[in-house]
């Protein structure tokens, strides 16, 4: 039996070929698709992938993919159904799951074969076997469960970074209203932006937003039917086109990457007039890490260099214009202080007795090796771009060393004895790949003889995106921001305290939780109204019916 998370607090099983036929699945689980038309199998797929974003329970899920999806129009579906029910465990086990979709999906049109999509028993009975099969595979590892590398697979299986839940795929457009924004006022970027959005056919970067924003809408039918296939009606849009793959784009024998050939076109082309939604979970991501290579390909800016650009958008934008504006406003009482200048970098704010030490990094684990879903990779990813030499927990210590001893910074955030406050090292990041569990622990360990000197917190990890969801109740108490970090650093020490008592593979991964898994558990968000209220009040965004589709 294998675990999959499918919420923030529970595990689930799920259903492999070896439970329901009691034999190893097959070796290579696409022959049993091979050969069917792909277009026939993505079609099911699409409808099983709209049937899982719609519908949370795991019950309902695997009654309706059997019955709407793998054996739909068939004459002994409701027979069929019934019989497969039987072999899963209805309440805490799950057959069918987003990512091993996304597998499927992958290499169905890494094999194309073309034909009619006309269902049989004979398709829907092998493509149940090979989702089945492909479960097995897929959710097995060798990983010890108690280690960074067992998280890191555990997680990385779930793709959370895609799969978010409706609340934080709302977040996403929020930011990236800030980002359009941004690239309107921005001087160096506003003409390029002009560009982009003549190349597009919008009238503004936002409405970039609002064409997935009205999608999504158009997917949801009183949210209780899947919409799967969109149709054209003769109607061909810049901005939609830069979504769809083609049949032209498919070659044979090329490897496709999820993460850089399908998830930014989640539309296929089915024919002229058709458009078949991969997964609905895919839009959002595509907003979130794919604009600014899509701004870069489309303007002048592609004269130049992409790592200039994204260092330029990294400093510019995420750290300055987003984290920035927040940190600014959430700490704008009198008795506030915030130093950031050349010297004292990123951010020192007083507020209180506590002190925070902010360094904010954007940047991104690349899509090849989240394709590869590779350990390695990630720990490396981590090392260059948070434990490096001049980077992340580095430049954190040097601040903490003109903490201590730099008459100039003690002035300016109007202190004497660095033993009378209370120090809170932190690093806010961009990618939500780092919002897995053991991420924290692990920078911890490494950071932990570093600060000992100091006597600081313990470090802790922050997405940046934290400062926009808890807008509403940070502005109205700042100190909710200590609050917040204190019971995480509480829970997480009562929490690896009871791994020592009970180690289990459970107990590890709980007090290995990150900052956002812990917040996503323990604190209720501000109304989504209300936190929207005080964006709009306190920041140059149009927010007006913003999102109420996702609400």
């Amino acid at each position: 039996m294998h675990l999959t998370k499918k919420r923030a607090t529970n595990l689930i099983a799920v259903m492999n070929y070896s439970q329901a036929f009691g034999q190893a699945p097959p070796k290579r689980p696409f022959d049993l698709l091979r050969k069917y038309p792909t277009d026939l199998i993505l079609l099911r797929l699409a409808k099983i992938n709209a049937i899982l974003y719609l519908q949370q329970e795991v019950l309902i899920q695997n009654m309706r993919v059997l019955k709407e999806a793998i054996f739909d129009g068939l004459p002994e579906v409701n027979d069929i159904t019934v019989q497969l029910m039987a072999l899963i465990d209805r309440a805490h086990q799950s057959a069918f799951t987003g990512p091993v979709m996304s597998l499927i999906i992958k290499e169905a049109l890494e094999n194309y074969t073309p034909g009619e999509t006309m269902n049989s028993k004979e398709f829907a009975a092998d493509l149940f076997k090979a989702i089945l099969a492909y479960n097995e595979y897929f959710y097995t590892s060798k990983a010890d469960p108690e280690t960074f590398e067992g998280l890191f697979r555990q997680d990385i299986q779930q793709q959370y970074y895609l799969r978010r839940e409706r609340f934080l795929k709302f977040n996403t457009l929020l930011k990236f209203a800030f980002l359009s924004k941004f690239l309107t006022d921005d001087a160096r970027l506003k003409e390029p932006a002009s560009e982009y959005c003549k190349a597009l056919e919008i009238p503004n970067v936002w409405s970039l937003a609002s064409v997935l924003l009205n999608l999504i809408e158009r997917i949801l039918i009183n949210n209780k039917q899947a919409k799967y296939i969109l149709e054209r009606n003769g109607q061909y849009l810049p901005v939609l086109e830069q979504f769809v793959l083609r049949k032209e784009d498919l070659v044979e024998g090329r490897p496709l990457s999820l993460h850089y050939d399908l998830v930014p076109k989640p539309y296929y082309e089915l024919d002229s007039e058709r458009l078949l939604i991969l997964d609905n979970n895919y839009f959002t991501y595509g907003l979130d890490q794919g604009v600014l290579f899509s701004l870069y390909k489309n303007t002048s800016l592609r004269d130049g260099k992409y790592n200039d650009l994204k260092s330029y958008f990294g400093l510019h934008f995420f750290e300055r214009y987003f984290v920035g504006r927040f940190i600014n406003t959430i700490f704008s009482d009198r008795n506030h202080r915030i130093v950031s200048n050349e010297k004292y970098q990123d951010y020192h704010v007083k507020a209180g007795n506590n002190v925070f030490v902010i360094e904010v990094k954007m940047t991104d684990f690349n899509a090849n090796g989240l394709d590869r879903a590779s350990f390695p990779d990630f720990q490396d990813f981590i090392g260059q771009n948070f434990l490096g030499a001049k980077k992340g927990l580095n430049q954190i210590i040097r601040q903490l060393g003109y903490l201590a001893n730099d008459q100039e910074l003690k002035t300016l955030l109007a202190f004497k004895d660095v033993k009378k406050i209370n120090i809170y090292p932190i690093i806010v990041y961009s990618d939500a790949n780092l919002d897995m569990n053991g991420v924290n622990e692990y920078v911890n360990e490494k950071a932990a003889d570093l600060l000992r000197p100091f006597n600081t917190r313990p470090l802790i990890m922050i997405n940046g995106s934290f400062f926009m969801t808890y807008y509403y109740l940070l502005r109205k108490d700042p100190a909710f921001f200590a609050q917040c970090l204190n019971d995480y650093l509480k829970s997480v020490n009562n929490l690896k305290r009871r791994f020592q008592i009970d180690k289990s593979p459970f107990n590890y991964s709980q007090y290995n939780k990150s900052f956002a898994t812990h917040m996503r558990r323990k604190i209720p968000r501000a109304d989504m109204k209300l936190n929207l209220d005080a964006i709009a009040a306190n920041f140059d965004i149009e927010v007006k019916n913003f999102g109420e589709d996702l609400s």
